[in-house]
C-alpha cells in the first residue's frame, strides 16, 4: 500500500482531547453507520445499537461521522467538503481530494484511537477491568509493562513507584540537583500545627477569634483593618520556641552532600536555617518571620464612622528581635516608630505577590534532575504549580500523610513514587536507602 505524506489537506483534521479520543475509539468499537440512507437507521431501537455488518467501516476525521461503506463516506466528503478518512477495517486514511492513502502528523492519535477501539489490547484491558478491585491493579501492571515492551515504548523512569525505587534512580544517576519541595507537614513534630489538618491544624482553632473566614488571619486587606488576630496567633507559632526536626536535617544531608539544588519551602518558621542550612539554598516561597517591615497605616480608627485614609509606608525594616521584643509578652500590635504605621513580618499574605527570589529562581526546576515533595498539601498557588515544572522524566518523590498533587495519575512516564506516612519516618529511611544512615544520624543528633 502506497502511503503520501504531502498531503495538503492534514491540516483539516481536526485535533482531539482524551475524553474525544475515547470517543472516537467507542466509535471504532461499535462501527454503527450513520448515512441516513443506510439500513442500520432504519432499523428498531432494540437492534440500532449493533454494529453495521458492511464488510468496511469509514470515520471521518474532521466530524468524525462513521459509515459503513466507501460509498457513504465518499458522499459524505462531497457533501461535506471533508476530504479524509479512516477505515475501521484496517486504520488506513485515505484523502478523497488526493485519491491516495496519506500519512501526516494529525492523524496519528485519531487512528491509535480507533486501534484501541478494534484490537486485541482494547479487550484484554476491558476484560482486566471486569476482574475486580482487588486484582485490576496488578494486572493491568503487568498488562502495562508487556505492552510497552510489546509496542517498543520508552521504559518507565523508577521501576515502581516505591520509595526503595526512587533511591535505586539517585544513586545510580548520581543525581545532584535535586529540588524539595516542603510544607507544614515536615514541622509538626516540631510542634507547630499545620494548617489545614482537619480538628488539629491552625485554620480549625481559630474561631475565637471571630474572623470572617479561618484565612483572614494571613489577607493583607482584613490585617490592614484588624491585625490583632494575627498578632496572637504569631505569639503562637513565632520561632525560637521550635527545634529542626529530622526532615529539616535530611535536607541539610542532602546539601552537605552536594545533592540538593534548591529548598523551596512554604514555611515561616525559619526551621531551615536553624539546621545549618545555606541560605543560598532557600526559597522561602511565602517569606518568613525572619524580618519585618512597615507597611504603612490608616489615618483615623477603622472602628470610627470617619473617612478612613491609607497612608504609604515609610518602608523602615525591623529584625526579628526587634518584632519578638513587642510581640512578648503581651502581643503588643507592632508600630513604625518614625510614621507610626503597621509592622508587619515579611510574610507574603493572601493579597500579597510572591517573593521576588521565589520568581527568580522559578528556573530551577527544569534544571532538576530529581524532585522531592514533603508535608505539603499543594493546594495553594502559586506553589501547587511547582512539581509540574521539571523535566517530563525527571522523578518525582511524595512524601506525605495523604496523596496530593496528581502523584501517580496519569504517571505515563513511570516516574512517581509515593511514600505516605510520617515525613520524619520517610526521611529517615530514605536517608537509609541513600546508604547515609550515620551522617544523618549525627546530624539530627547534634
Amino acid at each position: 500500500m502506497h502511503f503520501t505524506s504531502e498531503c495538503p489537506h492534514g491540516h483539516r483534521i481536526k485535533r482531539l482531547n482524551r475524553r474525544e479520543l475515547e470517543s472516537v475509539s467507542s466509535l471504532a468499537k461499535h462501527n454503527r453507520c450513520l448515512a441516513l440512507d443506510c439500513p442500520s437507521q432504519t432499523r428498531t431501537s432494540s437492534s440500532s445499537s449493533s454494529s453495521s455488518t458492511a464488510t468496511e467501516n469509514w470515520l471521518c476525521l474532521t466530524c468524525h461521522f462513521v459509515s459503513c461503506s466507501e460509498r457513504h463516506v465518499l458522499d459524505h466528503s462531497k457533501e461535506t467538503g471533508h476530504p479524509i478518512a479512516a477505515s475501521l477495517s484496517d486504520n488506513s486514511v485515505f484523502c478523497y481530494e488526493c485519491m491516495d492513502y496519506i500519512h501526516v502528523d494529525e492523524m496519528v492519535p485519531v487512528v491509535d484511537a480507533i486501534h484501541a477501539g478494534r484490537t486485541l489490547e482494547y479487550q484484554i484491558v476491558s476484560a482486566i477491568l471486569k476482574l475486580g478491585d482487588r486484582v485490576v491493579k496488578p494486572v493491568l501492571v503487568v498488562w502495562n509493562w508487556l505492552w510497552r515492551l510489546l509496542r517498543n515504548e520508552p521504559k518507565r523512569v523508577l521501576r515502581d513507584s516505591s520509595i526503595e525505587a526512587f533511591a535505586e534512580y539517585i544513586r545510580r544517576n548520581k543525581c545532584k540537583k535535586i529540588v524539595v519541595l516542603t510544607g507544614a507537614g515536615i514541622s509538626t513534630s516540631a510542634g507547630i500545627r499545620d494548617f489545614r489538618s482537619p480538628g488539629t491544624g491552625i485554620y480549625d482553632n481559630l474561631q475565637s477569634y471571630n474572623l470572617p473566614t479561618s484565612e483572614s488571619v494571613f489577607d493583607i486587606n482584613y490585617f490592614r483593618t484588624n491585625p490583632k488576630p494575627f498578632f496572637q496567633l504569631a505569639q503562637e507559632i513565632f520561632p525560637g520556641n521550635f527545634q529542626p526536626t529530622k526532615s529539616h536535617y535530611f535536607i541539610k544531608l542532602l546539601s552537605n552532600k552536594n545533592l540538593l539544588l534548591r529548598n523551596f519551602t512554604q514555611n515561616i518558621d525559619t526551621l531551615e536555617s536553624i539546621a545549618g542550612i545555606n541560605p543560598s539554598y532557600i526559597i522561602e516561597s511565602h517569606g518568613s518571620f525572619a524580618s519585618a517591615s512597615c507597611i504603612g497605616h490608616f489615618r483615623t480608627s477603622p472602628e470610627t464612622n470617619n473617612t478612613q485614609e491609607w497612608i504609604p509606608s515609610c518602608n523602615r525594616k525591623f529584625t526579628q528581635s526587634w518584632l519578638k521584643d513587642r510581640l512578648f509578652p503581651n502581643a503588643e500590635i507592632p508600630r513604625c516608630p518614625d510614621c507610626n504605621g503597621l509592622v508587619k513580618p515579611d510574610i507574603t499574605f493572601f493579597g500579597e505577590p510572591v517573593p521576588q527570589k521565589f520568581r527568580n529562581h522559578l528556573a530551577d526546576l527544569s534544571e532538576a534532575d530529581a524532585l522531592i515533595v514533603m508535608g505539603c498539601s499543594l493546594s495553594v498557588a502559586p506553589f501547587d504549580m511547582l512539581p509540574g515544572l521539571v523535566g517530563e522524566r525527571v522523578p518525582r518523590l511524595l512524601v506525605n500523610r495523604n496523596a496530593v498533587g496528581g502523584f501517580l495519575v496519569n504517571d505515563v512516564a513511570g516516574r512517581d513514587a509515593v511514600y505516605l506516612g510520617d515525613c520524619d519516618e520517610g526521611c529517615t529511611l530514605l536517608a537509609q536507602l541513600l546508604g547515609c544512615e550515620d551522617e544523618f544520624s549525627d546530624l539530627v543528633g547534634q
